[in-house]
């Protein structure tokens, strides 16, 4: 997730961003995800749902916030595990099949 500076209040040295999440978009049900300076941040370990964000910039000495950015909605579907496990097997035997391919051409070789 990344956020822009408006003109709103000018970044400099003293600043910090607030982002918060909710499952809707009144923000009803609000967590706190991140406190810093960084312009961006990495969410993870989400479950399948709708998620909104918003954040607002904190002048650290006097205290002083922006308003509230407009809300930012992000939708998380997983993989189905069935899925995930087949993508694994097929992994598991280009692996198998790539290691028999060049034991075979080593013997080949040597017995030349």
């Amino acid at each position: 997730m990344e956020w822009r500076i408006t003109d709103e209040l000018p970044l400099q040295e003293g600043y910090s961003f607030l982002l918060e999440q909710s499952n809707d978009e009144n923000f009803n049900h609000i967590k706190s995800i991140y406190k810093g300076s960084d312009l961006a941040t990495y969410i993870s370990g989400l479950p399948n749902g709708t998620f909104y964000y918003r954040v607002k910039i904190i002048e650290q000495q006097n205290q002083k916030e922006s308003q509230w950015s407009p809300h930012l909605q992000a939708r998380v579907e997983h993989f189905s595990l069935q899925f995930a496990l087949t993508l694994c097997a097929l992994g598991a035997l280009v692996f198998l099949l790539t290691v028999a391919v060049i034991v075979i051409g080593v013997r080949s070789k040597n017995h030349s």
